[in-house]
């Protein structure tokens, strides 16, 4: 699968374009990463939004096939559509109507490597219509990215200005995860990262990855991942 970086300005919104052509594939494994992405298949021409998923999940998908995505970084489509995070939330749907900016010059054209360049004045022409404004929330979704191993609600409400209540409600519907989930899958993808590219044992691994112990790290990829560590690491390799 091929992974391209978006133009600088839209960084902060778009975590990375992917293409994966002549998929040989029958399913294909989503870990939780509290992302929305949209997806279009090659032939049919059809775009697909599919929400975050909170748990390890199965997707069918067609050999053969070219598959485009635009993986948005967690609590930024709503910039770029309609529902919320947490309408999505393991969940695909059609993005007919559901987007906020014009995806037919791409749909008419074929999915190769030089469709990133296409997304990039899509997306790029729509904030120039309709400049996002950061909000709050987006500064409770940062600080969580940094406090995974301890994400205190109390003080990420205070950070928001509103009540424990209230952060969790706009959250739910910003990430479509909530806050425990999200920091969860924060520590999940820390720790993948670890057992996919480094040779550290697997307590240490958990330990960097902000759980408190190899325990706790073996209970959270059975929950989210629907594998052990060991598992993963062997299937990376």
């Amino acid at each position: 699968m091929l992974q391209v970086a978006p133009a600088p300005a839209l960084r902060p919104f778009i975590s990375h374009y992917w293409l994966s052509r002549d998929n040989r594939a029958s399913e294909h494994r989503i870990l939780p990463d509290g992302a929305v992405d949209l997806v279009l298949l090659g032939s049919r021409r059809e775009a697909t939004l599919f929400g975050s998923v909170s748990r390890c999940s199965l997707l069918p998908v067609l050999p053969g096939e070219h598959y485009l995505g635009v993986r948005f970084r967690p609590g930024q489509s709503r910039h770029f559509i309609r529902p919320t995070a947490g309408e999505l939330t393991d969940s695909s749907v059609s993005a007919d109507g559901l987007l906020r900016f014009e995806l037919q010059p791409l749909q008419q054209r074929p999915l190769l490597e030089d469709a990133f360049d296409l997304i990039d004045d899509l997306l790029l022409t729509h904030l120039q219509r309709q400049p996002p404004e950061r909000s709050r929330i987006d500064a409770v979704i940062d600080w969580l990215a940094q406090h995974p191993r301890d994400a205190d609600l109390d003080q990420a409400a205070a950070l928001f200005g509103r009540s424990r209540r209230q952060l969790e409600r706009v959250l739910g519907a910003t990430l479509g995860l909530s806050a425990r989930r999200y920091a969860a899958v924060l520590r999940l993808q820390q720790a993948s990262a670890l057992l996919c590219h480094s040779q550290q044992p697997l307590a240490e691994v958990a330990l960097a990855a902000g759980y408190c112990d190899q325990s706790h790290m073996n209970h959270d990829f059975r929950r989210l991942a629907d594998s052990t560590p060991a598992q993963l690491r062997k299937m990376s390799r």
